[in-house]
């Protein structure tokens, strides 16, 4: 699927990176199976009746890259993604979400689920999707710490870091290169790649 954001360039000259207002953000993440959606929202209902707090749900997924930093768009930039995370070649792997933290975010907390013991495939699969994307004369944006979480809503109240009763336990078979509209609650799959057995 080709992505036209209104910008016609030529692919082989750096994709621009010129900030502006905020727009549209693409990023790499796992996508939750949605056999698992179901648990996603009863742990999610739980933790809010139990700890006396409201939350706004969000697309559930593990972002792994992000590049862009909320930078406007071009087809270019868009295509040049798609192929180079197309020649990642990387292992599935189980990730198990058995603790639930809070994240400070501008204006409150993200309630995320994360692992208490993360495979290091997924930070092998991380390296090599950063490694994809850092050609010469392009810069990473994204220099954080990585810790893998999910993140299940969003709220104005902290909630203390707790185990999760039944943990998600998911078989990582994929990852996907997603489009977050800016102001609203929807991600779109723009591609996906399969990960070896």
């Amino acid at each position: 699927m080709q992505l036209d954001l209104g910008f016609h360039e030529d692919l082989g000259r750096r994709p621009p990176r010129v900030v502006s207002e905020p727009s549209n953000n693409l990023f790499a993440a796992l996508q939750l199976q949605k056999s698992l959606f179901g648990q996603a929202k009863y742990i999610a209902t739980d933790l809010m009746a139990r700890h006396g707090i409201a939350g706004r749900m969000r697309p559930w997924h593990v972002t792994l890259f992000n590049p862009l930093e909320k930078e406007p768009l071009s087809e270019a930039l868009v295509l040049y993604l798609k192929e180079a995370f197309s020649t990642v070649n990387a292992a599935g792997f189980q990730l198990v979400l058995d603790r639930a933290k809070s994240f400070k975010v501008h204006g409150g907390w993200a309630i995320v689920l994360c692992c208490s013991q993360c495979p290091e495939a997924i930070f092998a699969l991380r390296r090599k999707i950063v490694e994809a994307y850092q050609q010469p004369g392009l810069d990473v944006a994204d220099r954080k710490a990585f810790t893998p979480h999910m993140t299940l809503f969003y709220t104005s109240k902290r909630m203390p870091e707790l185990q999760i009763r039944e943990p998600i336990t998911w078989t990582v078979r994929e990852f996907s290169l997603i489009l977050s509209l800016w102001g609203k609650t929807r991600h779109e799959e723009q591609w996906s790649w399969p990960l070896s057995p």
